[in-house]
């Protein structure tokens, strides 16, 4: 929350006061767009009357995953009240590397293993800076890893902004026809993808008014504009609201975290609360990672990191069994692609997230175990979703396993 959004907020509230907040003050990490936690704090004593109900329940993440990411708060004199709900896990890794090459190629082998059982969506690389994400997609995609990324660039951002502009139904349908049927653009230009999505809002909102401005609004709540499959390297503002079962902080450094540009208590308080969003994006296991020596200079792990004493490693490129296992996986498990697209398509029909369907953690087991009866289902994942979608799971399954 910003001082204008705060300003506005006593505004509306000043007479006969009806309001509905929800928020993480150890999620806040907008600072740099004016954001201010204290302001959150102050809530509520706005008028006086306010009640707040405290969710201290961590039903994602492992107990491990909630205690490190808890104790990087400490670091700063945080405190973080989140318990885990879930049953014991793995324990965190972290991992000391000698120099950026040694730790690209740590990250390398640890997704390739993490790929066992997995979905290439399961697991995530998350950095501070986007310079390092750079070198990580560049040696993954060197031994067949996919790389699933938004499409943000400009070519994306000119396109996107020619389908908010149009006025109505008509000039929407006639923009994406002029684009998806004249066969002068290839399927993987951004207009040709920008324009598919114009027709699939155009087909699931038949009724009603629909101009550009409602299609931008789709475009940004509801439609998957990611790659379909894929490791994502993202930083950690970047990954705010999401989840995956298996995920690498790396360069967990000094000079990045807290970054070299954190000047001061407050900025440096908001860098441990981006180490904190960033360690419970973490379902089922956490790695961490950090250097002793990035692009020649002294770096070491970071001051929000427990104490720690681990060996320096380098690590030789991953041998050619693991880069030939990571192009065999491409093509994926046929019961997890089902369970998966199904779990997609429900979502989206729902408008919720994936994972808000079925967990990724139940999607493994299913692979893993292959159920057979409605029951199976229920023990792998709850009764209440059995018993809604349990047979027409169970058709899905048997009908990939068949192939």
């Amino acid at each position: 929350m910003n001082p204008l959004q705060y300003a506005f907020l006593q505004v509306v509230t000043s007479e006969q006061p009806d309001l509905f907040l929800v928020g993480d003050p150890n999620q806040a990490i907008y600072g740099f767009n004016g954001a201010d936690k204290t302001l959150f704090d102050t809530l509520p004593n706005m008028n006086g009357t306010a009640h707040v109900v405290s969710l201290p329940s961590n039903y994602r993440c492992t107990p491990e995953i909630v205690r490190m990411a808890v104790s990087t708060l400490a670091t700063d004199g945080q405190i973080a009240d989140a318990e885990s709900r879930r049953s014991i896990g793995e324990p965190v890794v972290l991992q000391r590397c000698s120099t950026e090459t040694d730790e690209t190629a740590f990250i390398t082998k640890s997704v390739l293993r993490a790929k066992s059982g997995r979905s290439w969506n399961d697991i995530a690389v998350l950095v501070r800076v986007n310079a390092v994400a750079d070198q990580v997609r560049e040696e993954l995609s060197k031994v067949g890893v996919p790389i699933r990324s938004a499409r943000r660039g400009g070519a994306w951002a000119r396109a996107v902004a020619a389908a908010t502009d149009l006025t109505g139904r008509e000039s929407l349908s006639a923009w994406a026809a002029d684009i998806l049927d004249t066969g002068e653009y290839e399927p993987e230009d951004v207009d040709f993808i920008v324009a598919k999505f114009v027709r699939q809002f155009l087909d699931e909102n038949r009724v009603g008014t629909v101009d550009g401005r409602t299609f931008g609004s789709w475009l940004a709540t509801s439609a998957d504009v990611s790659e379909s499959d894929g490791v994502e390297v993202l930083t950690f503002h970047a990954a705010k609201g999401r989840e995956w079962s298996y995920v690498i902080v790396a360069g967990a450094e000094k000079g990045m975290l807290p970054h070299r540009g954190a000047r001061g208590a407050m900025a440096r308080s908001e860098e441990a609360r981006l180490a904190y969003v960033a360690l419970t994006r973490a379902a089922d296991e956490l790695v961490i990672s950090w250097t002793d020596s990035r692009n020649g200079k002294a770096s070491g792990p970071s001051p929000f990191l427990p104490t720690v004493t681990t060996e320096v490693q380098t690590f030789d490129p991953p041998p050619a069994e693991l880069r030939r296992r990571a192009r065999a996986a491409k093509s994926g498990n046929p019961i997890q692609n089902a369970i998966e697209e199904w779990r997609k398509d429900t979502a989206r029909f729902a408008r919720v997230e994936p994972h808000a369907v079925l967990s990724t953690r139940s999607i493994r087991m299913m692979v893993r175990e292959v159920p057979t009866t409605v029951d199976d289902i229920a023990r792998m994942s709850d009764p209440v979703f059995a018993r809604r979608h349990g047979a027409e799971l169970l058709e899905i399954i048997t009908e990939a396993a068949s192939h």
